[in-house]
């Protein structure tokens, strides 16, 4: 019932529930009951782990419920069971009030309040249904200097490797022609193409995220073709939308784009 009505962003029945002391402001949801409840966890998976209420309306972007508990003095600096933060949720739920709220008592108060790594925590639990604002968010982030072209993951991971795992066509697209990230760990601008590294173009193939596959085919460009264009620029390091995406490029593994070509039966 509580997670229904954030959802539904009815404040006025959660205002009504707090202060007739039926739930608290920093209620936490069960988890457990969730589970009994939903047959398909894929879009309620970040609320798997006992969120607070408060993360919860961040989360669906329930503006109206997400103030209310504000103002009522809900802890903006709590946490998940697994200490998912507020940012996170919020970053998630992609609620331009709601994220300007937190950068602004980010930056004016002493709460412990951060989106550090939240760039990760949005390609792998926002819905593919809302792909088309995640180049808005991501946006919204590199804007505002939550993430840098070179981040990684806790698991080394770089921002290209993530939105192809998770299958987030318009953050690649951003990463690319707007935050210049890098596409290997080469510091070479050319790899030879028989040379093992990352090749973004296998790992699209392997994980099968085909959005993703035909955005990058989109862009291939030759290396002749790349070199005259980029001879007409004063600078590489001036160059935003520059970035050559070899075809050819084997992967860590050894493996060549055409060798996960001829196994897929999508394409």
């Amino acid at each position: 019932k509580i997670l229904n009505l954030i959802q539904n962003d009815d404040d006025k029945l959660l205002e009504s529930m707090i202060k007739n002391n039926k739930i608290s402001v920093n209620t936490v949801l069960n988890s457990n009951n969730l589970k009994d409840l939903v047959n398909d966890f894929s879009q309620y998976e970040i609320l798997l782990n006992n969120p607070p209420i408060i993360c919860c309306a961040a989360y669906f972007g329930s503006e109206k419920c997400y103030s209310s508990l504000v103002n009522l003095g809900s802890n903006l600096e709590c946490t998940d069971f697994y200490h998912t933060p507020l940012t996170f949720f919020a970053v998630v739920g992609n609620s331009t009030k709601i994220l300007e709220d937190l950068l602004l008592k980010s930056k004016t108060t002493s709460l412990n309040i951060s989106f550090k790594n939240s760039i990760f925590c949005a390609m792998e639990y926002r819905s593919k249904s809302t792909n088309s604002d995640d180049y808005s968010l991501a946006e919204w982030l590199y804007t505002n200097n939550i993430f840098k072209s070179n981040d990684v993951d806790l698991r080394g991971f770089s921002l290209i490797k993530c939105a192809i795992e998770f299958e987030k066509p318009e953050f690649l697209r951003f990463f690319l022609e707007v935050a210049n990230c890098p596409l290997s760990s080469s510091n070479g601008l050319f790899i030879n193409n028989q040379t093992k590294s990352f090749s973004p173009i296998c790992y699209a193939f392997e994980k099968e995220s085909y959005d993703c596959l035909k955005y990058l085919l989109s862009i291939v460009t030759t290396k002749n073709q790349f070199s005259r264009s980029f001879s007409t620029l004063p600078s590489i390091v001036n160059s935003t939308k520059q970035f050559y995406i070899d075809i050819n490029q084997y992967d860590e593994k050894g493996n060549a784009p055409t060798h996960y070509a001829v196994q897929c039966n999508n394409i």
